[in-house]
């Protein structure tokens, strides 16, 4: 491990036995502290629950965030999927008439032609 990566380890460390601590787990704390030979000094983010606390309030807040951004998303495609598909549908549904309507119109024309070619 290099020398950050173990500082890295070591602050993590201070700040789990701060949270500890600062949930009035103090067994938990003390059997941590032996374990992981957490170091005696101040954390450098003194926060009234916790760094670690603190620091996970705001990840869960993001995460959420991020969460609804990706559910809306979903729902407006799903809309939009849904507006397509019912206008296909609507579209198919009035296809017939439509095409009847049309044949009628043009067999009419070509009457009146053929109408007019005998006058």
């Amino acid at each position: 491990m290099s020398q950050n990566n173990w500082e890295v380890h070591k602050m993590l460390d201070v700040y789990i036995d701060d949270y500890f601590m600062k949930r009035t787990l103090h067994a938990s704390a003390n059997a941590f502290q032996a374990e992981a030979k957490v170091s005696s000094d101040p954390v450098a983010i003194d926060a009234s629950g916790g760094f670690l606390f603190e620091w996970c309030l705001v990840f869960w807040d993001i995460l959420i965030a991020r969460s609804q951004e990706r559910m809306k998303s979903t729902q407006m495609l799903l809309h939009h999927t849904y507006s397509q598909a019912a206008f296909f549908v609507s579209f198919m549904t009035s296809l017939p008439t439509t095409l009847y309507l049309f044949h009628t119109q043009l067999i009419k024309v070509q009457e009146h032609q053929q109408q007019k070619q005998q006058q």
